[in-house]
């Protein structure tokens, strides 16, 4: 909040990394810097631009960074992630890539949703089986499947309604 306030520095900004690849001129460098941040200014989601063209000190003579700060209200911030990858350019000499901790949480997200995916196909159907062979027959093994998505559901609401009408941040990590 203090970089944010004092020094006017995005709050959680994601990062994009420029690499001069060899063979590169400086001038086709700056360039493509340019070109790359210029369209990520026109995009909506771009909320704050901070350039290595204007601050010297984030640029050196094979490597800068620039700082985004991202508008993600009311948008999921893989979205806006997604837009900003799709908009960057691909320039002969100039490596770009995106980072930063909006960055990396998207992709804690996708990895957790996709592994979560993946254990609800094999864990219910296999909690099932072993159920139904404990108990002997399919509705009795039923009931606990039943509660346990029940709770599940319920847990859910619940987490739903201290996220957004309490306004707390939450991991995607109490699921």
């Amino acid at each position: 909040r203090i970089l944010s306030e004092d020094y006017q520095l995005p709050n959680d900004p994601a990062v994009i990394v420029f690499q001069r690849e060899p063979g590169a001129s400086r001038a086709a460098f700056e360039a493509g810097i340019r070109t790359a941040l210029e369209q990520l200014r026109r995009m909506a989601g771009t909320l704050t631009v901070i350039s290595p063209l204007d601050h010297e000190r984030m640029m050196d003579n094979q490597a800068a960074y620039a700082l985004l700060g991202l508008n993600t209200q009311g948008e999921d911030a893989g979205t806006v992630l997604e837009a900003i990858r799709s908009a960057l350019p691909e320039r002969p000499g100039l490596k770009i890539t995106l980072t930063g901790k909006p960055v990396v949480q998207d992709d804690v997200n996708r990895a957790s949703m996709h592994d979560l995916k993946r254990a609800e196909l094999i864990g219910l159907p296999l909690a099932f089986l072993i159920l139904f062979y404990a108990f002997g027959g399919w509705i009795y093994a039923l009931i606990p499947i039943a509660a346990g998505c029940t709770a599940v559901g319920i847990s859910m609401g619940i987490l739903y309604w201290l996220g957004s009408g309490l306004q707390l941040e939450l991991s995607n990590f109490v699921l």
